[in-house]
């Protein structure tokens, strides 16, 4: 374990010592904007850290209708109920689901998601087995969930199979790696789903990963998210932090401005990566994965800092991966690069 100093941006300080930093997950580099830092402090300042009321009190604030209104306008979709972690949202989601048909997991699903007694599929036909298991049980509600970004693979879910499903039935997608990246403007994974009367879509995320808002949402049709927001999950919790809806509202240019830079440096490194065979990537994804964990050994001693932890508990396997955010400038990708290289060749001799 490595205890990070200060604030990790493009670069990190480890005992006093400057470090590239390729971790993380703060896609859009939105901690190293002092424009988005004084954000911070002006909401800070005008609305407190905590908003010390619940969200069913007869003392509300107007700011997180506003926030909800917003995410829903830049989703296309009628709703949305916000929450104090994107962990929250997807609980939030899944217990809902739960309470009003059989969820139907695709495999390797986040343990946020997962509600006891319900199975999880691990076969390679898993796609196949629930478009029979809805096609065919036509008075049985279903819920498929899954999430935008494949945790096995670290690939975008390809969602065309979907077309195959004939029965109504809801799509729960957690697009907590997808949102303010995937899609058009950074809309996520809804922008790219097929658009079907038969399926009811309910996505929920974290405001964390790319916008580095912590706190994240549900966003669905109107029906659905109000009755989210009856359940215990939102009446009996704190609400997200005020600080970060007023920066998430006020962001809209300084996040489309850091999407084109991510958008330019993930073009770049592919191109580096072409003859790298044990680096593998989606070209609409920030992160990479690396199948050779003795590059985190090799690159830290460059001070160059990957990411290589057990998730999502230190009994699953090591994950080791390389993220990009859009604070990295060329030169930090070229210095990645070399060392990449560099250790490939020690692999050949």
């Amino acid at each position: 374990m490595i205890n990070i100093e200060g604030i990790p941006g493009r670069t990190a300080y480890v005992n006093g010592k400057e470090f590239l930093f390729f971790s993380g997950f703060a896609y859009l580099g939105m901690t190293s904007m002092p424009e988005f830092s004084q954000l911070i402090l002006e909401g800070a300042q005008k609305y407190g850290a905590v908003f010390p009321s619940s969200r069913i009190s007869n003392t509300r604030s107007g700011l997180y209708e506003e926030f909800e209104e917003r995410l829903s306008k830049f989703l296309g979709l009628q709703a949305s109920a916000s929450f104090s972690s994107g962990y929250m949202a997807s609980q939030a989601a899944a217990s809902f689901s739960a309470q009003h048909s059989r969820l139907l997991y695709s495999p390797g699903i986040h343990p946020s998601l997962y509600i006891q007694g319900h199975q999880i599929l691990t076969t390679e036909g898993w796609k196949e087995n629930i478009i029979h298991e809805v096609n065919d049980k036509d008075k049985e509600a279903f819920t498929i969930v899954m999430e935008s970004v494949n945790p096995l693979t670290g690939e975008v879910h390809d969602f065309s199979w979907l077309n195959k499903i004939k029965n109504p039935v809801r799509l729960l997608i957690d697009d907590s790696h997808g949102m303010g990246v995937l899609g058009d403007g950074g809309k996520g994974i809804i922008s790219s789903l097929p658009k079907q009367s038969n399926i009811r879509y309910l996505i929920c995320y974290s405001l964390a990963k790319a916008f580095s808002c912590e706190g994240g949402a549900i966003s669905g049709e109107e029906g659905d998210i109000e009755t989210i927001k009856k359940m215990s999950h939102f009446t009996a919790a704190t609400g997200m932090s005020p600080v970060f809806i007023y920066a998430w509202n006020k962001s809209a240019d300084l996040f489309g401005k850091q999407l084109a830079l991510l958008k330019e440096n993930i073009f770049s490194f592919d191109k580096k990566m072409e003859n790298i065979p044990f680096v593998h990537h989606d070209s609409k994804l920030p992160s990479y994965r690396i199948q050779e964990a003795a590059l985190y050994d090799y690159c830290l001693q460059y001070h160059i800092l990957l990411s290589a932890f057990r998730y999502p508990s230190e009994k699953d396997p090591l994950m080791a991966r390389i993220v990009l955010n859009a604070s990295h400038t060329e030169e930090d990708l070229e210095r990645l690069s070399d060392c990449i290289h560099e250790f490939y060749k020690t692999m050949k001799n």
